[in-house]
């Protein structure tokens, strides 16, 4: 009952007050039928959340603005989740990015070049511009014996070593030579 009838901007905390969110979010509902905002609010301990908050207009019988029905859902956990795994995917990416003696790169699932380091640039002197996006067959050198229906193997390996998935290919004389 405490929170019938009160201000909108009650619930936004003194930055987002002073830029008029509050404001801005009922004439957009006034106007499209309909607004949403993500981002912080405050609740009733004065503590800040993150949220989604939908504002949707209230019509009487000839279509006239009435007032606005307003729905907020708490994302906390989810914005923590998330951030989370930014940093996870931040602390990855500089890790990958400082090696630069061996190539570190991923491949889609039908074999194209999805990412490529510094460390594969330098060692194969292919630049990002030149193999994202190609088959990942445009890293090995031909090799003679090879047939034109491509059967026949460039590189040999153990009879019980994995295959390569993802990455994690030598380089032999400047050229990436296969799995390491």
């Amino acid at each position: 009952d405490e929170i019938e009838q009160a201000p909108l901007g009650r619930f936004f905390p003194e930055e987002e007050r002073r830029k008029g969110t509050p404001g801005l979010l009922l004439q957009q509902a006034r106007t499209a039928g309909r607004a949403e905002y993500e981002g912080h609010l405050v609740g009733k301990n004065g503590a800040p959340f993150w949220a989604r908050v939908s504002v949707g207009d209230v019509l009487d019988g000839p279509g006239q603005v009435q007032g606005f029905a307003i729905a907020a859902a708490d994302l906390t956990e989810r914005r923590k989740a998330e951030q989370a795994l930014a940093e996870r995917e931040e602390r990855l990416r500089l890790m990958v990015d400082s090696v630069r003696d061996c190539g570190i790169f991923l491949l889609t699932r039908e074999g194209r070049v999805e990412s490529w380091s510094a460390g594969s640039q330098e060692v194969s002197q292919y630049t990002p511009a030149e193999v994202i996006g190609a088959p990942y067959s445009k890293l090995f050198p031909r090799r003679r014996g090879r047939s034109e229906s491509g059967s026949g193997s460039s590189t040999r390996r153990s009879p019980t070593a994995a295959p390569p998935t993802r990455g994690g290919w030598c380089a032999s004389g400047g050229a990436l030579s296969g799995p390491c």
